[in-house]
């Protein structure tokens, strides 16, 4: 296709497998600083957990050191040390302490109850987002387009495993800022901001219908 002209992009269809945890790589350490400025990394596997597993993983894991609870009235966790002693998280690339209701301001306290509910839902959006900078991009809403890179937005909408089919039923064409098509790329990306990472040996598909302007 030559370089040098404009063209718009259209979404017919996408099918790709829905591989998101809600608990992943991206969010499932659990650091913290004693008193004694000794520190414990805790990691939870990767996996889906109701509260009351999240209460078993971590006592069963973290050597003892900590003991977690749930009030299953209010939705929220607390951690106790064991000694006891007053800790803090210690913020990390890959923190939990969101997802389980704790809050980012860590006064040093023993024990720390969250300051919300837990939320284990996990990311609720696949982005699809390209290497172009598109000029009619719409505002963020789910199934629609949400950045000037992006080609398209939708839920995740099924079970671990399940294969998605998006078909657009409204047709929304995209007009490139710049010139050429060689070099388009199409990255996936959780509604988190983070890469949304496909099981060994599956892909996905998307078929495109491009329109020349000039």
């Amino acid at each position: 296709m030559p370089h040098n002209i404009r063209y718009a992009i259209s979404i017919r269809r996408i099918t790709v497998p829905i591989a998101v945890y809600p608990v992943n790589q991206y969010n499932n350490n659990l650091s913290f600083l004693k008193a004694d400025t000794t520190t414990l990394d805790f990691q939870f596997a990767e996996g889906f957990y109701t509260p009351s597993d999240i209460v078993t993983y971590f006592n069963a894991n973290n050597g003892a050191s900590f003991i977690m609870t749930y009030d299953s009235s209010t939705f929220k966790f607390s951690i106790d040390e064991s000694t006891p002693q007053n800790w803090t998280f210690v913020t990390t690339s890959n923190s939990a302490y969101n997802i389980l209701g704790f809050t980012a301001t860590f006064a040093s306290a023993n024990p720390q109850t969250g300051a919300s509910p837990v939320n284990l839902s996990g990311p609720r959006d696949i982005d699809f987002i390209t290497n172009k900078t598109f000029l009619n991009y719409a505002p963020t809403q789910q199934g629609q387009i949400v950045a000037s890179s992006s080609l398209f937005r939708y839920p995740i909408d099924g079970t671990f495993g399940d294969i998605l089919t998006i078909e657009p039923q409204t047709e929304t064409w995209l007009e490139c800022a710049t010139l050429g098509l060689t070099d388009l790329q199409v990255f996936l990306k959780d509604s988190d901001g983070n890469p949304y990472k496909l099981p060994p040996n599956q892909w996905f598909n998307m078929f495109l219908e491009i329109n020349i302007i000039d």
